[in-house]
């Protein structure tokens, strides 16, 4: 009992397994009318005979005679009733989605005040220009505005005009080109960067800020995920693709590309790249936090989407044909737990995914186009047919991931752990360049490696193996 699905709709507890299609044989439509006002007029002139018959003496009156007058005279107001009173229900029905969704969304731009403790403090940014200077100008120069003394040293100056040799102590005076103002929370150190310095120290008080309020923006999305589900049990998905859209778009706001830390780890396709990857490992990454649970909760939401759900993103109408596609474009994945998730066919154009957890995940046809996704553990993921073009996998866990029919250009898979992984490349069209992958000191025991390999390259790093390149 625990395993059986709600009834759909009415025509499918009559039997019907879906409603019926009103633009088919349209032309039946006015004919229809036409029957249905034709009963309706045999109806009225019934009635008026019966009655034109007992008042004229031709019959005589009876209950059953009143009865069936009644009936035939009320019959089409009752009909009428009742296509209003349906009217009026799915009005009410959508009325009631649409404050759904609208209270839903509300609560994903939900915030709360928070007090904390904090004091201005005025640094001096850029790069100083320095001046040793005599104590007779020293105040002259701490004068200026962003102006400091920083050292001082023994010094002596020979003048050949008048044959004397001066001595005395030199003054070091910094001057700083500009400044700025931030916040120093407390217990939090000033945040400096290169030749900065601290300026002035403003009064301790109590900030008032403004903050996500999680647990709220976490009922939001849970909220989303049922309107999701329901119209697609009742309502033929009309409502789901809506959702996902609000779903994709809050990663996209609350954890974008743009807002990552950076991390030192080479980019690009270039061989200097390709070397000081290898000579890096796996030192550079970090134990960043995780990623907002707000935002983890959205990519859990979009990633466990139904079998039924995914087919109406499919039958969505869009003008390429394609259907509705998961649109996580430029956002910040660095860390998230996508594990054993549906994510086919989905965008992650230029998204950070370094170290993200993906095991068993699904990402066949999707898009990962200058997709950052070093140190990512994908065991038993499916890329199949993804477009991998100018995407960083190196240093990833990729045991028994499937790579079949991918597009690969410049493609990194450096120190990449690809034991009993399938990677079967298209064949290469026009001789055209579009296989270029670099499996360079990468672990391929017991892969299958087959197709087109003309741009695929296989090595240990000749630094650590003494090998040289080998191109398959």
């Amino acid at each position: 009992m625990g395993d059986r699905k709600p009834t759909p709709d009415l025509f499918d507890w009559l039997g019907i397994r879906s409603a019926p299609d009103w633009q088919v044989a349209r032309s039946l439509g006015p004919a229809f009318a036409v029957f249905v006002a034709l009963l309706i007029a045999g109806a009225y002139v019934t009635a008026f005979a019966i009655v034109y018959r007992i008042l004229f003496g031709e019959s005589v009156a009876n209950l059953g005679a009143g009865a069936l007058v009644a009936a035939l005279l009320g019959a089409p107001f009752v009909i009428w009733g009742t296509v209003l009173k349906h009217q009026t229900l799915r009005y009410q029905k959508e009325g009631h989605i649409t404050d759904r969704v609208t209270s839903a969304v509300q609560q994903l731009g939900s915030e709360k005040a928070v007090n904390r403790i904090g004091r201005p403090v005025l640094i001096w940014t850029g790069t100083p220009k320095t001046t040793l200077c005599a104590k007779e100008l020293k105040d002259k120069y701490l004068a200026e505005p962003r102006s400091r003394m920083t050292g001082s040293e023994w010094g002596q100056h020979y003048n050949s005009e008048t044959d004397e040799v001066w001595e005395g102590t030199l003054y070091k005076i910094s001057i700083w080109p500009t400044e700025k103002t931030v916040i120093q929370w407390q217990g939090d150190e000033v945040p400096l960067k290169g030749s900065d310095e601290i300026g002035h120290f403003g009064e301790w008080q109590v900030f008032t800020e403004s903050k996500p309020n999680i647990e709220v923006r976490i009922g939001g999305i849970i909220s989303l995920e049922r309107i999701a589900q329901d119209s697609t049990l009742h309502d033929k998905g009309r409502d789901h693709v809506r959702v996902m859209e609000i779903l994709c778009a809050y990663v996209r706001e609350n954890s974008p590309a743009a807002e990552a830390p950076g991390f030192d780890f080479p980019q690009g396709c270039n061989q200097n790249d390709i070397e000081k990857k290898v000579d890096i490992g796996w030192g550079w990454i970090s134990n960043e936090t995780t990623l907002r649970a707000d935002v983890q909760l959205a990519l859990s939401v979009i990633g466990r989407r139904t079998p039924q759900q995914v087919q109406v993103e499919r039958a969505y109408f869009t003008h390429d044909g394609a259907g509705y596609r998961i649109d996580l474009s430029r956002t910040n994945l660095r860390h998230a737990n996508l594990q054993y998730l549906n994510f086919e066919k989905a965008s992650f154009f230029r998204s950070q995914m370094q170290a993200a957890y993906c095991n068993g995940t699904n990402f066949g046809g999707a898009n990962f186009v200058y997709c950052e996704m070093t140190g990512v553990s994908a065991v038993e993921a499916n890329f199949s047919l993804s477009n991998l073009s100018i995407a960083d996998i190196s240093y990833a866990t990729l045991e028994g991931a499937d790579f079949r029919n991918c597009k690969t250009s410049h493609t990194h898979f450096v120190g990449s752990n690809l034991r009993g992984a399938c990677l079967k490349f298209p064949p290469n069209k026009d001789n055209r360049e579009v296989n270029r992958a670099f499996l360079i000191n990468s672990d391929v025991t017991g892969a299958t490696l087959n197709g087109d390999l003309s741009g695929v390259v296989v090595r240990d790093h000749p630094r650590r193996a003494g090998k040289q390149e080998e191109s398959l």
